[in-house]
């Protein structure tokens, strides 16, 4: 879930919390003064902000249930583990969560046989978006490198994207954006510093994983395009003492099993 124009987040489907004083400023509340929280009611909390209206009655994931792991199964392979996910209802090859979930007072625009899957609604000056999803399934690396992590990163880069939420710093390779690669950028005064490296895949099914990384997984260098949402000036890697000067994207170098260090200042 997302909200904007509000210093609120809430993460899950099942249940959300924040501090009593924020639900009262987005939440509407009664003549004495109390907070419409769902104390009393049947519907969620957090359902007339994110504009929803959920049918208990069509269960969760498979709708036998509402644990997505099955601990009997704690010795097999993570994806049999997920046996909720069997009969689950799909978005984009995604597994939804809620099987009845329905836009209210919000608009949808993903739907999966009986249940809504991503549902907008503007409160005042903020918005909200509420996923009907699950993101379990994405921490196999398998899944994550295929048809199931291809869709939530378009998801959820659109959802940031529409908020006006950009990421300062993009990598691209031969096939498009980098997904297995990751900037961490920090600031010391006028002084950045860039670092950019390989998160090597924490999935216990390591033969899949390096047969889905391919050559990624040898020590054979890359060529890399690097893409920062800054005015960058003075630009030069660290490790090499190559200088690219005043720039926002730059091709350089890298291999899986190093990172790449780059220092520069903001043209002021």
């Amino acid at each position: 879930m997302i909200l904007s124009g509000c210093r609120v987040s809430a993460g899950s489907p099942i249940t959300s919390t924040m501090p009593q004083a924020k639900v009262s400023c987005i939440l509407p509340t009664s003549s004495d003064g109390a907070s419409s929280t769902g104390r009393g009611r049947a519907a969620g909390a957090l359902d007339d902000l994110f504009g929803i209206r959920r049918d208990e009655s069509r269960g969760y994931l498979d709708g036998r249930g509402i644990t997505e792991i099955d601990a009997e199964y704690s010795s097999k392979p993570f994806p049999e583990r997920l046996r909720a996910y069997d009969n689950a209802l799909r978005y984009r090859s995604m597994v939804v969560f809620e099987r009845g979930t329905r836009a209210a007072s919000g608009s949808s625009t993903g739907v999966s046989d009986t249940t809504d899957v991503i549902v907008r609604k503007k409160t005042g000056s903020g918005q909200s978006l509420y996923l009907n999803l699950t993101p379990l399934a994405y921490e196999y690396f398998p899944y994550r490198a295929g048809e199931i992590g291809g869709a939530w990163r378009d998801v959820i880069g659109k959802a940031h994207n529409d908020i006006g939420l950009r990421p300062r710093v993009e990598i691209f390779g031969g096939g498009g954006t980098e997904p297995w690669m990751e900037a961490l950028l920090w600031r010391n005064g006028n002084r950045y510093c860039l670092a950019v490296l390989k998160n090597w895949s924490p999935s216990e099914d390591t033969a899949a994983s390096v047969a889905l990384l391919g050559k990624e997984a040898d020590r054979d260098p890359k060529r890399i395009t690097v893409r920062i949402n800054l005015p960058v000036k003075g630009l030069r890697n660290s490790r090499t003492r190559k200088f690219f000067g005043d720039v926002t994207s730059f091709t350089d170098e890298f291999k899986t099993w190093e990172a790449n260090l780059y220092e520069f200042t903001i043209a002021k």
